[in-house]
């Protein structure tokens, strides 16, 4: 088997529990990995003891009703066993004895020392009858030993001899007298004590023996102990130290606390020092929300399809700064999903062998992440967040800022046609604003009490009480989910510690969210009028409803400090504007002035389609990311975004190459404005730029280059739907001259090799991604390299298509090509590459032929060639990001819709980096080597490594922190060779 990156970092698994079912809407997008999961892969269940009080007071009343405490446990504990899927359920009670006379009668039952194992952890699912009955029989008896009890977990945990058990459950030990066998199967398994108790301990009184077992005095054996109990000191124990010495890293016990009509600091401490949370429950209500709260706690898996959020020191730009900030989601069915934005630091560190790493920490300074797994730990807690929210996606994080009132929130939309300034009366979405209608949501008709309902659930109000607290006033708290949108860091003051910093994200409620930086508080969000339609159905979503998306594009930044202070100043003439697309949620493009984050203003929008902005009736989808540049035409420089004609739904289900209706465009606008300035289309559609061969939508984001270093575009690059790459050449000849474009096909690459054969939905293959343009020089020639990789984006799950990686070596680097056989040099000329101008490297005959002689040989192909391919094959392997090139090496990922046969491992699928040299497709690292001490001769094997990345994978981040190189892929990082020396090439993207 491959070897796994040892630095692999991981946000969080997918969900796995919503397998597609007979009644699940069908998924025509890259969600549907999440929903009809590739392949088997066994699940691993985390483990669950519900230690439960048995103590005597569990016999009295609940608030006089007759009921008893214990009745109370019982039902509800019932009533979660049955709600439970795919986690083992085991039950716990204290220790009890029975004692009789000598003739064996007049015998009573009292308290013992510690805990007893009613069941280990099994299957609550097929176990749930037989778990029922344990704690039906349960009877309140005698005293309250805590800390024994999780003492005597704590033994279980961790396979060790039962101590204050003398007579254990015989399914919990390796046979009569022998050790505890503990449930810890998995390296990745997660492991949970839930405690119930409506007391103080009582007879817990051995504080002596547990000090000597956790290795630590408590309780009364240290006289510095506050609550004088060594209960908080186990879950310490357990939470912070390893179960398993014979599994790959730390295995650990969160433990949860359960205080049932009884407040103490014990519980809440213990809960603080078992990395979990204390809960008060009164009465049956509190301990259903209870309970229902850690098993939602328990479950909750996310994952994230983009890259964090980074920005450039100001004072520094060799360097970024080190904060991430990730924005997150967690599948689910239904209309919405629940998101959020969490932000977490990146440092250097240094390992035992003195070499650097890469270590995302949380706030407090611990690794975020379980170098066993992958997974955020379930203690790490990221800043803003209250308590430890590990990869619970809705706990923490901006959800846990949002304002409790939520008239404090500030909600706007594009309602006062004749006013920019979104805080005005007229722009704010609120129930008295009257600009907004109940045909906004969608109906005219609707009553006044459910236009009032959706007003408020649009702002964040809990209209359907989904957190059962029966108010339905009071803030969700909730963010849906940011499915492809990069969260945009904005520094506002670089020269305050901390610098004033907004974050800008989109999600798919319909919102901008800008999100203080520091803080995590909402500064606001904005949510275009066209996506209020959105609401009712969001609102009133069940598991049947299809996804519904708002704005899922990322968020491009303007910043212009003028006197380059570091601080931005209206009154310097500064400026931050900021603009996004929405995927599938339409078909716009949105620009917003934030110059200053309290007083937004909307500057302008684009709409595409028959009845959307003049000169636009062929934007489709607005999938492409718009690349704010610059362009000069005579003497003026011009501030313009150049984004493609976006997505065409038909592709959704088109199985062979096919022509698209729309979306077969390039787009050059002026940023301030909006107006359009430029525009490449198909012959006939009146375009300023006409070419037969742009018959197929774009929604890729455009590559483009400033080759000369003036600060404007030069050259610009985009593939399409139909596996064509497009290049754009952008100049003027004088001061005096109008600029002019030209632009033609450089490659199709949806013709197969003349010595392969495929069909021709074989050889479908399309580009949704950028291509990664960088410096190459060979033989003492200057060319430039293009790294492009095909994939179907709509369909991951797709195992038809062949799909592969592709290097062109571009001749032409300062200037338009020209036709070779034109004399006077003067005719531009776009000639097309096919694969057959290209080396099929796949073999990787150059690094590992049987002789020197095939080695040679494939090297002197190579010469001969424009460039090389990689075939992925792999049934259905893909790649659906955009690569990333350092040092003239290549990283980029690919996707395999089949699951990993390591159960630990994510069942959505396999995700791969690779990294290539760009010259030849060769491998540069020996990672086979990565889990031993071995170096070996590189081979076609190392060119790629497996990922741990839940669903698929981002774009390789290149970032550098303490003067230190990193790749980031997500939330896995390594560090890199640094760059040295001087880069021949001058483009660049802020």
């Amino acid at each position: 088997m491959k070897a796994k990156l040892n630095f692999r970092l991981i946000f969080t698994i997918a969900a796995i529990a919503f397998a597609a079912t007979a009644t699940s809407p069908l998924h025509a997008d890259d969600t549907e990995i999440f929903f009809t999961p590739p392949g088997t892969s066994q699940i691993v269940k985390p483990n669950i003891m519900f230690i439960i009080d048995n103590s005597g007071s569990m016999g009295n009343w609940v608030d006089d009703t007759g009921t008893t405490r214990m009745d109370v446990v019982q039902t509800v504990t019932n009533s979660l066993i049955d709600k439970m899927q795919d986690i083992n359920v085991g039950v716990m009670k204290f220790n009890i004895q029975t004692k009789c006379d000598d003739n064996n009668e007049n015998c009573s039952r009292y308290t013992e020392s510690g805990g007893h194992i009613l069941s280990p952890p099994v299957d609550v699912v097929t176990n749930a009858a037989d778990l029922k009955t344990l704690v039906n029989a349960l009877e309140p008896i005698g005293n309250t030993p805590l800390s024994e009890t999780l003492a005597e977990a704590a033994r279980y945990f961790r396979g060790d001899a039962p101590f204050y058990d003398d007579k254990p459950t015989a399914s919990v030990v390796s046979s009569e007298g022998g050790p505890y066998v503990s449930p810890v199967s998995y390296q990745c398994q997660k492991n949970y004590a839930v405690f119930l108790t409506d007391g103080a301990p009582t007879a817990d009184d051995t504080d002596a023996a547990i000090s000597t077992y956790i290795d630590q005095n408590c309780g009364t054996a240290d006289s510095t102990d506050t609550n004088k109990s060594c209960l908080d000191d186990v879950a310490g124990f357990l939470a912070d130290g390893d179960l398993s010495s014979s599994l790959e890293g730390d295995q650990y016990v969160i433990t949860h606390t359960v205080g049932f009509t009884t407040a103490q600091d014990l519980l809440s401490d213990t809960a603080a020092a078992g990395k979990g949370n204390y809960y008060l429950a009164n009465d049956q209500a509190g301990l259903e929300a209870a309970f229902d709260k850690i098993y939602q706690a328990v479950r909750a898996q996310g994952t994230t399809y983009v890259s964090p959020g980074v920005a450039i020191n100001t004072f520094d730009r060799l360097n970024h700064l080190n904060t991430l900030y990730y924005a997150l989601f967690q599948s689910d069915k239904g209309a919405i999903w629940n998101g959020n934005l969490k932000r977490y630091k990146l440092e250097i560190r240094e390992d035992a062998n003195g070499d650097k790493t890469a270590v995302i920490v949380d706030e407090n300074g611990n690794a975020a992440i379980d170098n066993t797994t992958g997974f955020f730990k379930e203690t790490a807690q990221s800043w803003w967040s209250p308590v430890a929210d590990g990869p619970d996606v809705a706990l923490g994080g901006a959800a846990s800022q949002l304002p409790a009132a939520t008239a404090d929130r500030k909600v706007y939309s594009n309602l006062a046609s004749n006013n920019t300034d979104l805080t005005a009366a007229g722009n704010q979405v609120a129930a008295t604003n009257t600009n907004l209608t109940k045909a906004d949501f969608g109906d005219s008709t609707m009553a006044d009490a459910e236009f009032a309902k959706v007003v408020s659930w649009t702002r964040g109000v809990d209209v359907n009480d989904e957190d059962g607290d029966n108010d339905t006033t009071d803030a969700r708290k909730l963010l849906a989910d940011p499915l492809h949108s990069v969260p945009q860091l904005v520094i506002y003051n670089a020269t305050t510690d901390p610098q004033a910093t907004t974050i800008y994200y989109g999600d798919n409620q319909g919102f901008i969210h800008a999100v203080n930086g520091n803080t995590g508080e909402s500064q606001f969000s904005f949510v275009p009028r066209e996506l209020l339609t959105n609401q009712v159905p969001m609102m009133n979503s069940t598991d049947a409803s299809s996804k519904l998306y708002g704005m899922d594009g990322s968020v491009v930044k303007w910043i212009h400090d003028k006197n380059v202070d570091g601080a931005i100043n209206a009154a310097d003439n500064d400026f931050v504007r900021i603009f996004s697309g929405m995927r599938r949620g339409g078909k716009s493009y949105y620009a917003l002035d934030v110059t200053s984050p309290d007083s937004p203003s909307l500057m302008w929008s684009i709409t595409g389609g028959a009845n959307g902005t003049a000169g636009f009736e062929e934007l489709a989808q607005t999938w492409s990311t718009p690349i704010k540049t610059t362009i000069r035409d005579r003497k003026n420089v011009i501030d313009v975004l150049i984004f493609g004609g976006g997505y065409d739904v038909d592709q959704d289900n088109a199985t062979v190459r096919t022509a698209d209706d729309e979306g077969r465009a390039l787009y050059i606008v002026n940023a301030n404005t909006g107006e359009l300035i430029w525009r490449a289309g198909l012959t006939g559609t009146g375009a300023d730029l006409e070419l037969d061969d742009m018959q197929y939508s774009i929604p890729a984001s455009p590559k483009v280059i400033d080759v000369n270093g003036d600060g404007s575009a030069d050259q610009v690059y985009v593939g399409d739907m139909g596996g064509q790459i497009f290049r754009f050449d952008i100049g003027v000849t004088g001061n005096n001259d109008d600029m002019h474009i030209t632009g033609g096909r450089i490659a199709d690459l949806g013709v197969t090799h003349p010595d392969l054969t495929e069909t021709a939905e074989e050889k479908n293959r399309r580009f949704y991604h950028t291509p990664d343009i960088f410096g190459l020089k060979q033989g003492g020639k200057r060319y430039l390299g293009l790294v492009i990789g095909s994939g179907y984006q709509a369909h991951p799950l797709d195992t038809v298509v062949k799909d592969r990686i592709y290097m062109l070596k571009i001749d032409a680097v300062s200037s338009a090509p020209l036709d070779p056989t034109d004399e006077t040099e003067t005719t531009v000329l776009y000639q097309t590459l096919t694969e057959e101008h290209l080396y099929d490297a796949t073999d990787n005959t150059i690094q590992e032929g049987d002789t020197e002689t095939a080695r040679t040989d494939a090297a002197t192909a190579l010469a001969g060639k424009q460039g090389w391919f990689i075939r992925l094959t792999r049934a259905g392997e893909k790649v659906l990001s955009a690569a990333t090139t350092v040092n003239n090496e290549i990283y980029i990922t690919t996707y395999e819709p089949k699951a990993s046969t390591n159960p630990c491992f994510p069942p959505t699928g396999t995700s791969r980096m690779y990294h290539l040299s760009a010259f030849d497709g060769t491998a540069v690292r020996n990672y086979t080597a990565l889990d031993s001490d071995v170096e070996g001769e590189l081979t076609k094997e190392d060119r790629e490594v497996e990922l741990s990345t839940a669903g698929l994978p981002p774009t390789p981040q290149r970032m550098r922190v303490d003067d230190t190189d990193v790749i980031c892929i997500g939330t896995e990082c390594e560090t890199i060779k640094t760059v040295k020396g001087v880069v021949e090439t001058y483009w660049y993207e802020d």
